[in-house]
């Protein structure tokens, strides 16, 4: 069963990791769209204990918002109301960035699928979709 939530807008650069694919996974990931993608190159790694953030340029006034799913759930867990990171002076219509903070929780992978879509608009195809698979892994020590 997928947990949801409402999220705000789309598109920009790309999934980001600050470790080499031969290191232990990273303990922070952030992952944005890159264009008009609309899946995440990945699977994005992140440690056991690590976060990944989620960031999503919206379009502020248009009544359009991102239902976010984690499928399978347990894996990540974060506050799904995420946060608009206001510039100073923007006006409405301007583009901000909104970001969601999730914590690996567990090992396993989970996908994080977004749709953009106006709350009251059920029976409307999203006008967009996000996804982008996470892999959270333990930390293996070799060796003392």
């Amino acid at each position: 069963m997928a947990a949801s939530l409402l999220l705000g807008a789309c598109a920009s650069r790309g999934a980001t990791s600050d470790a080499s694919p031969t290191s232990s996974p990273p303990r922070t990931v952030t992952v944005r769209p890159q264009g008009d993608a609309e899946r995440a190159p990945g699977p994005v790694m992140v440690g056991v204990g690590g976060s990944v953030t989620l960031e999503l340029p919206v379009t502020t006034g248009t009544g359009y918002l991102w239902e976010l799913t984690l499928d399978p759930i347990g894996i990540l867990e974060g506050d799904l109301a995420g946060t608009t990171v206001r510039q100073d002076g923007a006006m409405p219509g301007a583009v901000t960035d909104q970001r969601w903070l999730l914590n690996a929780v567990a090992p396993g992978r989970t996908t994080i699928r977004a749709t953009y879509r106006r709350p009251w608009e059920r029976n409307v195809e999203p006008a967009r979709r996000f996804s982008v698979e996470v892999e959270a892994k333990v930390e293996v020590k070799v060796g003392v």
